[in-house]
Protein backbone atom coordinates (compact mmCIF):
# COMPACT_ATOMS: atom_id res chain seq x y z
CA UNK A 1 0.00 0.00 0.00
CA UNK A 2 3.04 2.36 1.04
CA UNK A 3 4.00 2.66 -2.51
CA UNK A 4 0.53 3.82 -3.93
CA UNK A 5 0.20 6.42 -1.74
CA UNK A 6 4.03 7.69 -2.92
CA UNK A 7 2.99 7.17 -6.63
CA UNK A 8 -0.05 9.61 -5.80
CA UNK A 9 2.06 11.79 -3.44
CA UNK A 10 4.22 12.51 -6.56
CA UNK A 11 1.91 13.16 -8.89
CA UNK A 12 -0.24 14.91 -6.76
CA UNK A 13 3.12 17.38 -5.78
CA UNK A 14 3.82 17.23 -10.19
CA UNK A 15 0.12 18.80 -11.09
CA UNK A 16 0.27 21.41 -7.88
CA UNK A 17 3.40 23.00 -7.60
CA UNK A 18 2.72 26.36 -5.93
CA UNK A 19 -0.34 27.61 -4.32
CA UNK A 20 -0.24 30.43 -6.59
CA UNK A 21 -1.21 28.85 -9.48
CA UNK A 22 -3.38 25.92 -7.93
CA UNK A 23 -6.69 27.02 -9.80
CA UNK A 24 -4.50 26.80 -13.40
CA UNK A 25 -2.67 23.70 -12.22
CA UNK A 26 -6.45 22.22 -11.72
CA UNK A 27 -7.52 23.16 -14.85
CA UNK A 28 -4.30 21.97 -16.53
CA UNK A 29 -4.40 18.54 -14.85
CA UNK A 30 -8.22 18.49 -16.43
CA UNK A 31 -7.83 19.13 -19.63
CA UNK A 32 -4.47 16.36 -19.34
CA UNK A 33 -7.29 14.03 -18.19
CA UNK A 34 -9.71 14.27 -21.06
CA UNK A 35 -7.00 14.38 -23.31
CA UNK A 36 -5.47 11.33 -22.55
CA UNK A 37 -8.82 9.73 -21.99
CA UNK A 38 -9.54 10.83 -25.94
CA UNK A 39 -6.42 9.19 -27.17
CA UNK A 40 -6.37 6.12 -25.07
CA UNK A 41 -6.76 5.02 -21.74
CA UNK A 42 -3.80 5.67 -20.33
CA UNK A 43 -4.63 6.21 -16.19
CA UNK A 44 -2.65 4.99 -13.60
CA UNK A 45 -4.20 1.62 -12.79
CA UNK A 46 -5.06 1.05 -16.64
CA UNK A 47 -2.63 -1.14 -18.82
CA UNK A 48 -0.65 -0.14 -20.99
CA UNK A 49 -0.89 -0.46 -24.93
CA UNK A 50 1.56 -2.95 -26.20
CA UNK A 51 3.54 -2.05 -28.81
CA UNK A 52 6.72 -3.62 -31.37
CA UNK A 53 9.84 -1.89 -32.47
CA UNK A 54 13.36 -3.05 -33.56
CA UNK A 55 16.15 -2.71 -31.39
CA UNK A 56 19.69 -1.69 -33.14
CA UNK A 57 20.41 -4.82 -34.58
CA UNK A 58 16.76 -4.77 -36.19
CA UNK A 59 14.84 -7.43 -33.17
CA UNK A 60 11.53 -6.23 -32.41
CA UNK A 61 10.81 -5.72 -29.09
CA UNK A 62 7.74 -5.39 -26.73
CA UNK A 63 6.14 -4.32 -23.85
CA UNK A 64 4.76 -7.83 -23.38
CA UNK A 65 8.28 -9.11 -23.47
CA UNK A 66 8.65 -7.50 -19.89
CA UNK A 67 5.60 -9.04 -18.37
CA UNK A 68 6.72 -10.00 -14.87
CA UNK A 69 8.63 -7.84 -14.10
CA UNK A 70 8.34 -4.01 -13.17
CA UNK A 71 8.83 -1.79 -16.37
CA UNK A 72 10.19 1.29 -16.58
CA UNK A 73 8.96 2.75 -20.22
CA UNK A 74 11.52 6.08 -21.09
CA UNK A 75 10.62 8.21 -24.15
CA UNK A 76 13.51 10.22 -25.12
CA UNK A 77 15.71 11.50 -27.95
CA UNK A 78 19.26 11.76 -28.93
CA UNK A 79 18.67 15.50 -29.58
CA UNK A 80 16.60 15.65 -26.27
CA UNK A 81 19.15 17.51 -23.91
CA UNK A 82 16.91 17.09 -20.38
CA UNK A 83 16.35 13.29 -21.75
CA UNK A 84 20.62 12.78 -22.17
CA UNK A 85 21.20 14.71 -18.60
CA UNK A 86 18.92 12.31 -16.60
CA UNK A 87 20.47 9.28 -18.44
CA UNK A 88 23.50 9.37 -16.21
CA UNK A 89 21.24 8.59 -13.03
CA UNK A 90 19.06 6.39 -14.88
CA UNK A 91 22.03 4.64 -15.59
CA UNK A 92 22.99 4.45 -11.41
CA UNK A 93 19.18 3.46 -11.10
CA UNK A 94 19.71 0.67 -13.45
CA UNK A 95 22.88 -1.05 -12.26
CA UNK A 96 20.84 -1.02 -8.56
CA UNK A 97 18.13 -2.63 -9.26
CA UNK A 98 18.07 -4.62 -12.65
CA UNK A 99 18.64 -7.75 -10.60
CA UNK A 100 15.54 -6.86 -8.79
CA UNK A 101 12.76 -7.75 -11.37
CA UNK A 102 13.16 -4.28 -12.76
CA UNK A 103 13.91 -3.47 -16.63
CA UNK A 104 13.85 -0.39 -18.74
CA UNK A 105 12.89 -0.08 -22.09
CA UNK A 106 13.98 3.12 -24.01
CA UNK A 107 11.65 4.01 -26.86
CA UNK A 108 13.80 6.79 -29.01
CA UNK A 109 12.10 9.44 -31.08
CA UNK A 110 15.14 10.15 -33.29
CA UNK A 111 15.19 10.32 -37.31
CA UNK A 112 18.66 9.13 -37.53
CA UNK A 113 19.93 5.99 -36.99
CA UNK A 114 23.81 6.85 -36.57
CA UNK A 115 22.66 9.63 -33.98
CA UNK A 116 20.39 7.21 -31.92
CA UNK A 117 23.17 4.28 -31.90
CA UNK A 118 26.35 7.00 -30.85
CA UNK A 119 23.52 8.53 -27.89
CA UNK A 120 22.77 4.69 -26.40
CA UNK A 121 27.25 4.13 -26.87
CA UNK A 122 27.75 7.96 -25.43
CA UNK A 123 25.52 7.83 -22.60
CA UNK A 124 26.24 3.58 -21.84
CA UNK A 125 22.82 3.07 -22.10
CA UNK A 126 22.68 -0.75 -20.99
CA UNK A 127 19.09 -1.38 -20.91
CA UNK A 128 17.04 -2.71 -24.12
CA UNK A 129 16.23 0.39 -26.58
CA UNK A 130 14.06 0.46 -29.62
CA UNK A 131 12.98 3.34 -32.39
CA UNK A 132 10.96 2.95 -35.66
CA UNK A 133 13.38 6.49 -36.18
CA UNK A 134 9.90 7.97 -37.29
CA UNK A 135 9.96 11.17 -34.83
CA UNK A 136 7.19 12.67 -34.08
CA UNK A 137 5.48 10.90 -37.16
CA UNK A 138 6.09 7.44 -34.85
CA UNK A 139 2.81 5.04 -34.60
CA UNK A 140 3.80 5.57 -30.04
CA UNK A 141 3.15 9.17 -30.42
CA UNK A 142 -0.60 8.49 -29.94
CA UNK A 143 -0.64 5.04 -28.79
CA UNK A 144 0.74 6.78 -25.65
CA UNK A 145 -0.17 10.30 -26.06
CA UNK A 146 3.38 11.64 -26.27
CA UNK A 147 3.29 15.25 -26.26
CA UNK A 148 7.36 16.30 -25.10
CA UNK A 149 10.66 14.06 -24.32
CA UNK A 150 11.46 13.04 -22.20
CA UNK A 151 8.33 11.12 -21.08
CA UNK A 152 8.73 8.37 -18.16
CA UNK A 153 5.99 5.09 -17.61
CA UNK A 154 6.50 3.15 -14.69
CA UNK A 155 4.33 -0.72 -15.09
CA UNK A 156 3.98 -3.11 -12.59
CA UNK A 157 4.80 -6.72 -13.45
CA UNK A 158 1.26 -7.70 -15.10
CA UNK A 159 2.30 -4.70 -17.13
CA UNK A 160 -0.58 -2.07 -15.31
CA UNK A 161 0.65 1.70 -15.11
CA UNK A 162 1.28 2.67 -11.58
CA UNK A 163 3.32 6.07 -12.41
CA UNK A 164 4.35 8.02 -14.91
CA UNK A 165 6.43 11.11 -15.65
CA UNK A 166 8.98 10.60 -13.34
CA UNK A 167 12.33 11.84 -13.40
CA UNK A 168 15.35 9.68 -11.90
CA UNK A 169 15.10 10.77 -7.97
CA UNK A 170 11.37 10.29 -8.39
CA UNK A 171 11.80 6.64 -9.57
CA UNK A 172 14.65 5.66 -7.57
CA UNK A 173 12.47 6.43 -4.24
CA UNK A 174 9.88 4.54 -6.00
CA UNK A 175 11.93 1.43 -6.56
CA UNK A 176 13.57 1.56 -3.30
CA UNK A 177 9.93 1.32 -2.09
CA UNK A 178 8.96 -1.54 -3.60
CA UNK A 179 12.56 -3.62 -3.44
Amino acid sequence: MRPIISILLVIWFSACDSSKHESNNSQQVQSQIENSSSKGNLEIGSYAPDFSFPNPEGKHISVSDFKGKYLFLDFWASWCTPCRKENPDFVKIYDQFRGQNFEILGIALDKKRENWIDAIKADGLEWPQVSDLKYFDSEIIELYNIQSVPTTILLDPQGKIIAKNLHAKDLENLLSDIF
